[in-house]
């Protein structure tokens, strides 16, 4: 189990992540782009994932990780049950999310 707190520092530990909102929920961004979100109301976290990786996750971590509903899953955008996943998977996860999004030049380095 993560809390929704830890969540929120796993993705500021990534290179030069900054905490932003959009809607209803708190975003993750790098460059501008959105990696990851927290909607309170909905105690929900999303990672944005390539649609192969989140298959591969899906089909390695099938506990704690599905695609949100409609088009948005179909393009990789995945949610995260916190009750159910190890931090350790989760800091995975969050990486791969933010290396979907992260310029090249921040790549290399991250």
């Amino acid at each position: 189990m993560v809390t929704p707190e830890r969540y929120w520092e796993l993705a500021l530990s990534l290179p030069h992540a900054v905490q932003g909102s959009h809607f209803e929920s708190m975003d993750f961004r790098i460059g501008g782009k959105i990696f990851a979100t927290w909607r309170e109301d909905k105690r929900q976290a999303v990672v944005k994932l390539r649609p192969d990786d989140q298959r591969l996750l899906m089909e390695t971590m099938p506990t704690f990780l599905s695609p949100v509903t409609g088009g948005w899953g179909l393009k990789g955008w995945s949610r995260v049950d916190l009750d159910a996943a190890a931090e350790e998977d989760l800091r995975h996860i969050l990486a791969i999310a933010w290396r979907t999004v992260a310029p090249a030049r921040l790549r290399k380095n991250g």
